[in-house]
C-alpha cells in the first residue's frame, strides 16, 4: 500500500470551470479529472526535463530515462520520435555505450565502453 500526502491546489474560477467542463465531457468527477491532469502534467514535465538534460549533455540516455521514470527503450524511442541526436560527438560516448551494453547484455560493447 502506498502512502499519500494530502495536497491542495487553488484554481482560478476559469480553471475550475474548464476542469468541470472537461470532467463532464469525459463523464468523470472533477476530482478524478484533476488527478488525471496532475498525473499527465507530471509525466510531461518529467519527460521534458529529462530530454533537456540529455540534449544538453548533462546525463546519459540511461540516466535521462530514469529521470523521466521510463524504460530505457521507451525513452530511446522518444528521442527518435522527436528527431533528437543520439550518440553525437558531444555526448558522453563511454556512458552511452555502457548504458546500451547493460540494456542489451552486450559484454563486448561494455568492454569497448570501458576502454574509451
Amino acid at each position: 500500500m502506498s502512502a499519500t500526502t494530502p495536497m491542495s491546489v487553488r484554481l482560478t474560477r476559469e480553471e475550475s470551470t474548464l476542469m468541470q467542463t472537461l470532467a463532464r465531457r469525459e463523464a468523470v468527477s472533477p476530482a478524478a479529472m484533476l488527478k488525471w491532469v496532475v498525473r499527465e502534467g507530471l509525466r510531461t514535465k518529467l519527460l521534458e526535463s529529462a530530454l533537456a538534460a540529455y540534449s544538453e549533455g548533462r546525463v546519459s540516455i540511461g540516466e535521462a530515462a530514469e529521470m523521466a521514470h521510463l524504460p530505457y527503450l521507451t525513452f530511446f524511442d522518444e528521442l527518435r520520435r522527436r528527431r533528437l541526436t543520439v550518440l553525437d560527438e558531444s555526448a558522453n560516448l563511454p556512458g552511452e555505450l555502457a548504458d546500451l551494453a547493460a540494456q542489451f547484455s552486450a559484454e563486448r560493447l561494455g568492454q569497448v565502453a570501458r576502454e574509451l
